[in-house]
C-alpha cells in the first residue's frame, strides 16, 4: 500500500463497512418446443396480432371478395406464379434485414443499460475510500437520482426536469464537476489523483452510454427502407389471391395465414426499433439500473429492499393481456 498511497489520507476519510448483499440472480423464463400448443391458443391475445389486425382484415376481405366473384362468374384465370416466386426471395430478405436491424438496436439498448449501471457502480467503488462519509452520501444521492431521470428522459416525457430539476446528462456533469473541485485541494495524495482520474473515466463512459441510448431513441431505421418494404409487401399480398384461384374456397384461408405470417415479421421489426419505448418489449432502464443489489446499489434509499433484478414479463401472452387489463381497471378506479 506504500507505493499506492505515498502520503496520508485526508481526515475523515475511512473504510466504511460493506452494506447489503446482492440478491439472487433472476433467471429469465424461456420457451421450448413443447410450448407450441400454448402459443397457438394464446394467438388471440397476441399484441402483434392486434397491431396488424386492420391490415390483415383488408387483405382477408380482398381475398374473400375475389373468391366470391370467382364463384359467381368464373371469369378469372389464375395469374402465373413465376413473378410472385421471383419476388418472394427479395421480399424475404427485406423482411429479415428489417427485423434484424431492429433487434440489433434493441440488444444494443439493453447492453448500454447494463454498461451504464456498471460505470455508475464502479464510480461509487472508486470514490468510496477517498471521500468523507458526508461527501460520499452526497455522491450516492446524486447517482441514485440518475436511474429515474434517464428512464424518463428516454421516453421524452417531461418528468426528469420536473422531478429533479436537472436532466441525466447534466446530472452526470454535475457529479464530475463536484469531484473535480473536491480533488483540487493540495491535501489530496497522488494516489487520490489517480483515483479521481479513474472516476472521470467511468463518468466519460457513462456519458457515452447516455449518448448511445439517446441516439437509439431519437434516430429511426432509414425510413426509405421501411416504406419500400411496406409497399412491396402490400403489393405482393394483394396479388396473392389472383395467383391462388385454383385453391377454390380455401384460397381466403391460405391468403389470411400467409399475410398474418408476413405482416407479423414486419411488425416485430417496428416494435423493436425503439428499445426504450417499444409497445411490446420495452427495456426497463430504471429497473436495470436500480438492480444488482450489494453495497453500491443505485436504487434510492426507499428501494434498497427491492434492489433485485428487474422482474421479467409474464411468459404467456394471455397473462400479459390479463395484467394489462387489471392495471387499466386500477387506473380507472
Amino acid at each position: 500500500m506504500r507505493c499506492l498511497l505515498r502520503g496520508r489520507l485526508p481526515p475523515g476519510v475511512g473504510t466504511m463497512a460493506s452494506e447489503g448483499e446482492s440478491g439472487p440472480l433472476g433467471i429469465a423464463n424461456r420457451y421450448s418446443s413443447d410450448d407450441w400448443w400454448q402459443h397457438f391458443i394464446d394467438l388471440p391475445y397476441s399484441a402483434i396480432l392486434k397491431r396488424i389486425q386492420w391490415h390483415l382484415v383488408f387483405q382477408s376481405l380482398l381475398a374473400v371478395s375475389v373468391s366470391i366473384y370467382q364463384e359467381i362468374t368464373r371469369a378469372l384465370e389464375p395469374l402465373p406464379s413465376t413473378p410472385l416466386l421471383l419476388c418472394s426471395a427479395v421480399l424475404g430478405l427485406l423482411l429479415v434485414f428489417r427485423t434484424n436491424a431492429a433487434y440489433e438496436r434493441w440488444q444494443q439498448g439493453q447492453q448500454n443499460a447494463y454498461l451504464l449501471r456498471h460505470c455508475l457502480q464502479q464510480l461509487l467503488r472508486t470514490m468510496r475510500p477517498w471521500l468523507t462519509e458526508e461527501r460520499f452520501m452526497r455522491l450516492q444521492a446524486q447517482v441514485s437520482a440518475f436511474p429515474r431521470a434517464i428512464a424518463t428522459h428516454l421516453t421524452a416525457k417531461p418528468g426528469a426536469g420536473y422531478i429533479y430539476g436537472i436532466g441525466p446528462r447534466d446530472l452526470v456533469t454535475q457529479i464530475s464537476d463536484d469531484l473535480t473541485l473536491y480533488f483540487a485541494g493540495s491535501r489530496v495524495p497522488i494516489a487520490g489523483v489517480y483515483a479521481h482520474d479513474r472516476a472521470q473515466g467511468h463518468i466519460d463512459r457513462a456519458l457515452m452510454c447516455v449518448g448511445d441510448m439517446e441516439r437509439l431513441a431519437t434516430e429511426a431505421v432509414p425510413r426509405d427502407y421501411s416504406r419500400h418494404t411496406s409497399r412491396f409487401l402490400t403489393v405482393w399480398m394483394c396479388s396473392l389471391p389472383f395467383v391462388l384461384l385454383d385453391c377454390g374456397r380455401l384460397m381466403p384461408v391460405i391468403v389470411a395465414i400467409a399475410c398474418w405470417a408476413l405482416l407479423s415479421i414486419e411488425e416485430i421489426g417496428h416494435t423493436l426499433e425503439d428499445p426504450f419505448n417499444s409497445p411490446t418489449q420495452r427495456i426497463p432502464v430504471q429497473a436495470i439500473l436500480e438492480s444488482g443489489g450489494g453495497e453500491h446499489c443505485l436504487a434510492p434509499p426507499g428501494k434498497e429492499a427491492e434492489g433485485g433484478p428487474p422482474v421479467a414479463p409474464a411468459l404467456w401472452e394471455r397473462r400479459v393481456a390479463w395484467e394489462e387489463a387489471q392495471a387499466a381497471s386500477a387506473e380507472v378506479r
